[in-house]
């Protein structure tokens, strides 16, 4: 599976998307794009993080984030936190 597209999914308000930076700890959000490269994107996908997904923000401390996805946990750096573009889910 491959990252044909980088921005916000149709379904998807791209004005409602936001950093995964800025999102506090405790919060629900759907991943919606990635502004990165394309070895970015795919080290993403490596790690079970397509776009549309649903994770858990379980920790932000300066921009690195902890996150949540089924069982697994996963710390993305303060970077790539704010390439990734979130939706909160209501």
């Amino acid at each position: 599976m491959k990252f044909e597209n980088t921005v916000c999914p149709a379904h998807i308000d791209r004005k409602s998307c936001q950093p995964l930076s800025s999102i506090a700890a405790g919060t629900q959000v759907r991943f919606c794009s990635i502004h990165a490269g394309r070895r970015a994107q795919e080290r993403l996908l490596s790690m079970g993080l397509p776009l549309g997904v649903e994770i858990n923000v379980i920790g932000n401390r300066q921009g690195a984030v902890v996150i949540a996805r089924d069982s697994n946990r996963l710390a993305i750096g303060p970077g790539m936190a704010q390439k990734m573009m979130v939706k909160v889910v209501a």
